[in-house]
């Protein structure tokens, strides 16, 4: 081994490791082929061949430190040769290494090796007969690349992380000349998972010729080209012409050949462009909102080397206002300064004139500075936007503070932002008469908590319908209700604190279909609330022009994370089969330099996850967004300039946040599965936590089937919180000769009952239960007569 000095070339140092310290048959012919690889930690790595005997060859993988002196090596068989056998090595970032051996001269089944960061071996695979291998490349996730030829053909050829081949490609030659050696003599990756390959050929013996070859991220050359603008369509007749404009925004487009269907998105500007190869496709525009239809797919036909121009319309049906705003934090971090991202866009079909924002904030967080002016009244904030063109999108940030006096770790907060002018755009429907039901919840005087429903439309319900009231992880109310035109009907609930939601099925021919309208509220008689309950189900920001953020404050957290929500309901987090998944990845550089570039990978599973529905809800920082092999979102946070967490804490945050449909036919029981890998700059991905959510029906613990229009109870607990036992004193104004004491779980099941036998005291025993939070119920006659929070030390 010689190191040698860059700018010099002077030797620093030359070691000599003789073969008898790596092998126990230093005799027969040993041949030295690998590159050597600077190893991430300065130690260095390299490869040699060694002839055992007339059939068979070692491979090794030799380590030593920067200092030329040897650490380990190891030795992998190369069966069924007499002839001398090159190798080539490969590593990555996480210390595992790839190693090829190849007869000379017989061109005849190269093989490959993967081996962990001890040389041990994990797998090997014959790559292929007839061939050489000319590069190898060991990507960052655990796949391979090899490069070569076979059968005359340059030749590119991938494996899965467990040895499994993904796809080869050959590609003949660029002219009709007849070649005595073509073939990829080295491979490399790009940033986007495309490939260059770099090869040389030999025209009649004499006349080399070098080349540079870049492939696609499933080994494709594409010679043929797809491009072209989604335009609004004014005029109905789905042909762009002289004044209709182009829709600048980012638009979802699907591809459809033979029974493959793939999505691209269009760039800010309404620009597409897709690489592919010949045949015959189906290209379509998806609607930005419910204002807009698609028109007729556009069928084209590429050949070899075609280029082709293809605009796609949407076309408006509706003139109502239909703005869309996003609020959100990647995280909460109590006494710190902490930035919510506002953004905005009109979806609508028609440009908007004083366009502003409200946002209102949690009583705690306190506002340090925003990007653009305000003025406020109480604790609601105005934003003044101004105009807004079709497609146009916008954005502000809200730096604020959560209080370290009024606040306790752990407590819930919420905003809510709302964009003007709004209205809820419907589509016309034949079979739907106009009825749209509206929730509201808030907290009452009296220690009380108020439910509302409102038919807010233009024509009575036409049957009643389901509600719902879920308090923290048990349902203590649920009914039917019915409601006439403008009308409106209230229930009340003793408050003790707990996080309380209202969720109602909706006029059963709406347009807006099962989603059904929701309002939460929590705090109520008990000041700072801490619950795990928070996203469980889904919040009453269905609406485009209205969003809600809830999250509790932190001290530590994980800051590359994925969240989805809802949160689901206990520990399998089910959701109902209607409920949309919205995804938020956070992404945090907590290195020790500016981060220039941040990209993330999403692979979306497309068995149970519609992408047809994507819609992109906001965002830290500008990206560009690419869909991969159909379903992998890639966003692309070019020059991001993200700072250190050590430089500039709160800016060295990032999110990107999305929501999807779940496929139509999700089975009860299916379980959806999401992370994404987060990679800053050129360094090996960091790969988030797995989200899982279950699709499922009537989950909710069921505690009561009468709702209790007023406080029936009023009961005292001693002492609460408890070691090993609790006395309940009840005073009611009616005399129940049987009242129960039920005890739930933070599951909302049931543990404990004890009747009262005709007595308004009972005593709670500890018995088997174990530290922490509980829930009360005094029931009698179908009703609950008071409820509340116990802590068991």
């Amino acid at each position: 081994l010689i190191k040698m000095d860059y700018n010099t070339g002077n030797i620093l140092w030359d070691k000599t490791i003789p073969y008898s310290n790596i092998t126990t048959n230093p005799t027969g012919s040993q041949v030295l082929h690998g590159n050597p690889i600077e190893c991430p930690n300065g130690d260095i790595a390299f490869s040699v061949s060694h002839r055992v005997n007339t059939s068979n060859h070692e491979l090794f993988i030799v380590k030593a430190d920067s200092s030329g002196n040897l650490i380990t090596s190891n030795s992998y068989l190369y069966p069924n040769t007499s002839s001398v056998v090159y190798t080539h090595l490969d590593m990555n970032n996480n210390n595992e290494f790839v190693l090829i051996g190849e007869e000379y001269g017989t061109m005849n089944n190269p093989l490959l090796i993967k081996v962990d960061a001890q040389l041990n071996e994990i797998w090997r695979q014959t790559i292929w007969a007839n061939g050489t291998i000319g590069g190898v490349l060991l990507n960052e996730n655990g796949s391979v690349v090899v490069a070569g030829e076979q059968n005359d053909h340059r030749t590119i050829k991938k494996y899965d992380v467990s040895g499994n081949t993904a796809w080869t490609r050959q590609h003949s030659h660029y002219n009709t000349q007849t070649f005595s050696t073509s073939i990829y003599n080295h491979v490399e990756a790009l940033s986007n998972g495309d490939y260059i390959l770099f090869g040389t050929t030999n025209f009649a013996m004499h006349y080399p010729q070098i080349y540079v070859v870049r492939v696609d991220s499933k080994g494709y050359i594409h010679h043929q080209l797809i491009e072209g603008n989604v335009y609004n369509d004014v005029n109905l007749d789905c042909a762009y012409s002289s004044g209709e404009n182009i829709l600048e925004s980012n638009v979802l487009l699907q591809i459809v050949t033979g029974t493959d269907t793939n999505y691209i998105v269009t760039d800010n500007n309404g620009y597409y462009k897709h690489s592919t190869d010949v045949g015959v496709y189906e290209l379509s525009s998806l609607p930005i909102s419910d204002s807009w239809v698609s028109c007729s797919p556009e069928i084209v036909t590429l050949n070899s080397k075609d280029s082709i121009s293809q605009d796609l319309g949407l076309r408006p049906i509706s003139t109502c206002h239909n703005l869309k705003v996003n609020i959100t934090t990647p995280v909460l971090i109590r006494c710190f300064s902490n930035i919510y991202n506002v953004s905005y866009q009109n979806i609508g079909t028609q440009a908007e004139t004083g366009v502003y924002v409200e946002v209102e904030l949690d009583d705690f967080l306190v506002i340090n500075s925003t990007s653009v002016p305000y003025t406020s009244n109480g604790n609601i904030y105005t934003f003044n936007i101004g105009n807004l063109n079709i497609g146009e999108t916008g954005e502000f940030t809200i730096d604020i503070t959560v209080d370290c006096n009024t606040t306790i770790l752990g407590q819930a907060h919420c905003v809510e932002a709302t964009i003007y002018p709004n209205q809820i755009c419907l589509l016309n429907s034949t079979t739907w008469n106009g009825a749209t039901i509206i929730t509201n919840v808030y907290c009452s005087p009296n220690d009380s908590v108020t439910f509302e429903l409102i038919n807010i439309g233009s024509g009575d319900m036409t049957q009643a319908r389901n509600y719902y009231v879920i308090q923290d992880q048990v349902l203590p109310l649920y009914g039917t209700y019915y409601l006439p035109q403008n009308q409106d009907t209230t229930f009340t609930l003793a408050a003790s604190g707990y996080l309380y939601q209202i969720q109602a099925e909706q006029e059963i021919t709406h347009p807006w279909g099962n989603n059904n309208p929701s309002a939460i509220t929590y705090g109520c008689n008990a000041g700072n609330l801490i619950t795990n309950s928070l996203n469980q189900l889904s919040l009453n920001d269905n609406l485009n022009f209205t969003d809600i953020d809830c999250q509790q404050n932190v001290g530590s957290y994980d800051p590359n994370d994925k969240q989805g929500f809802p949160t689901g309901y206990g520990t399998e987090h089910y959701i109902t089969k209607s409920d949309k998944i919205e995804y938020l990845i956070r992404f945090q550089n907590t290195g020790t330099y500016t981060a220039f570039n941040v990209r993330v990978e999403d692979e979306i599973d497309i068995a149970t996850l519609d992408l047809s529905t994507l819609q992109i809800q906001g965002s830290s920082h500008n990206y560009e967004l690419t869909i991969e092999d159909g379903n992998k979102l890639v966003f692309n946070f070019n020059n991001i300039m993200l700072p250190d967490s050590n430089t500039n804490e709160p800016e060295s945050h990032g999110f990107i946040r999305f929501k999807i449909s779940q496929k139509a036919n999700n089975a009860i029981g299916t379980i959806i599965e999401n992370d994404a890998a987060i990679y800053f700059d050129f360094n090996a991905p960091i790969i988030t936590n797995t989200t899982f959510h279950t699709v499922g029906e009537n989950f909710i613990q069921v505690v009561s089937t009468k709702p209790a229009k007023e406080k029936l109870a009023t009961v005292k607990v001693f002492p609460n919180p408890f070691s090993e036992q609790a006395t309940f004193e009840i005073e009611t104004e009616k005399n129940y000769q049987n009242m129960n004491l039920v005890i739930y779980n933070m599951m909302g099941q049931a543990v404990k009952t004890i009747s009262s036998n005709g007595n308004n005291r009972m005593i709670l025993n500890r018995d088997n239960l174990t530290s922490g939070v509980y829930f009360y119920q005094i029931q009698a006659e179908d009703l609950i007569l008071d409820s509340g929070k116990l802590m068991l030390k």
